[in-house]
């Protein structure tokens, strides 16, 4: 415990002796840990939390000839018929527009069905 507190008086009087350094050193701590914290919300927002549904590891996308587009009467024929999937939902991502105070701003929607996770 005695050599932390010699380390730290000696950090403390070299901090005195060149107050610029500590506040450059000072601000970039800051600034990575800033970025850092920013960079690990996103990531968790966008990829680590789960998905709102109860048994995401028996998610499955339904497709046909390597596309996820399937029209709407296949979807309902589908979702009727099945015995295997315990449900389905249907869901149409698109790009769209928003007008606002005249101007116009890109925004994308998704055309999705009544039972669809929120």
């Amino acid at each position: 415990m005695r050599g932390f507190l010699l380390d730290l008086t000696y950090s403390l009087r070299l901090s005195r002796k060149s107050p610029s350094f500590t506040w450059l050193a000072v601000v970039c701590l800051a600034l990575g840990i800033g970025v850092n914290t920013s960079v690990f919300s996103m990531l968790n927002f966008l990829f680590f939390r789960p998905l709102p549904v109860l048994a995401p590891d028996r998610l499955v996308v339904l497709g046909r000839d390597g596309n996820q587009l399937i029209s709407w009467p296949e979807y309902r024929d589908l979702r009727d018929r099945t015995r295997l999937l315990t449900g389905m939902a249907a869901s149409n991502p698109t790009e769209s527009s928003l007008d606002f105070d005249g101007e116009t701003h890109p925004a994308a929607a998704e055309a999705v069905s009544l039972n669809y996770p929120q």
